[in-house]
């Protein structure tokens, strides 16, 4: 969508350029605001989306300080797992820390992280825990793909399942 926009804008630009017309001006105010809406509310519904299913705090420390994950997060047996879409900088944070911080309905437990990389884990595993995730968020799940479809997808992110073991 993002992209839709731009070339949408520079058509208009060209077209009011080349040949005015008195219904440009309002041609081109009507199509900015029709697509500020349109990434208005696809955000809008991701985000409440996001917030619709149980979502936890997960505080880690890195490089630049301390940062505060909000994330959804599933059962695998008896440990929780979080899927952690972030840059390698905060994933190789997490993997070096012995604890993070877990807030899960208002209360804190430490718990050792065990990260691995989406790419490197084995299909079988992934399929679990992606199995695990849609039955239990379903179509928020499918929203934040549509989200980074209109919106542009996130540029030098990694996919890392991590799970939050017990101390």
């Amino acid at each position: 969508m993002s992209w839709a926009g731009l070339v949408i804008s520079v058509a208009m630009l060209v077209k009011l350029l080349a040949k005015p017309g008195q219904s440009d001006v309002k041609l081109c105010i009507a199509g900015i605001t029709a697509w500020g809406i349109s990434w208005g509310f696809a955000a809008y519904l991701v985000f409440n989306g996001w917030e619709a299913g149980e979502v936890i705090e997960l505080v880690i420390e890195t490089d630049e300080g301390t940062r505060t994950a909000r994330t959804w997060v599933v059962d695998s047996g008896t440990v929780p797992v979080i899927i952690y879409d972030t840059n390698m900088a905060a994933i190789k944070a997490l993997q070096s820390q012995q604890t993070v911080i877990l807030t899960r309905d208002g209360e804190q437990s430490e718990r050792q992280p065990y990260v691995t990389l989406a790419e490197e884990a084995e299909a079988d595993y992934l399929t679990h825990i992606y199995s695990l995730f849609g039955d239990k968020y379903g179509p928020s799940s499918s929203s934040t793909t549509t989200f980074y479809k209109w919106m542009g997808g996130p540029r030098n992110r990694q996919v890392a399942i991590v799970e939050l073991r017990p101390l």
